[in-house]
């Protein structure tokens, strides 16, 4: 007969590290100071701009959606309206920028002077991370995101999230 697992015992108080965040939406003062705690780049919205936080792994047999989506952006002032999506995927090793309504041409070639590629299948513009350097291929993206982002919220005439870096 198997043995049964002995399962840790359960404590009243979680870390954000053990939560299910399958579907929790994390507050951005949470994310930014835990950031900074750490020593890490942070991208601190004005307005119109939310830390999502999916998850990338499994934790405690919990498997979160791949590809996960770290940055989302209004792109108009109907808080329902049209969004850009700044995701990651491990499973694939690539960062993905995916729009609700299709930019401008001038953005679609700083995408593809980015040396990012449109997958049909994904309806996003991907990129593999660089295999000795993904930091730097995400960091590279992730500025990317935010330039088309501020370029499509000025054309609409709003303000311009605000990327802050250590």
């Amino acid at each position: 007969m198997p043995r049964k697992r002995k399962e840790p015992p359960v404590t009243a108080s979680v870390t954000a590290a053990e939560a299910d965040v399958k579907n929790t939406v994390v507050p951005m003062a949470e994310v930014i100071a835990g950031a900074v705690a750490e020593g890490l780049p942070v991208a601190v919205p004005i307005e119109g701009a939310e830390q999502v936080h999916k998850g990338n792994c499994s934790t405690n047999g919990v498997a979160f959606p791949e590809p996960f989506t770290e940055q989302v952006v209004n792109l108009n002032q109907d808080p329902a309206g049209a969004k850009i999506r700044l995701q990651r995927s491990n499973r694939y090793r690539q960062m993905r920028i995916a729009t609700d309504e299709k930019p401008d041409p001038k953005y679609l070639q700083m995408f593809r002077d980015a040396g990012m590629r449109w997958r049909g299948q994904e309806k996003a513009w991907s990129i593999q991370l660089d295999r000795d350097a993904a930091w730097r291929t995400a960091l590279d993206i992730e500025r990317l995101f935010y330039d088309v982002a501020n370029g499509i919220r000025e054309d609409n005439g709003l303000s311009a999230v605000r990327v802050q870096s250590r």
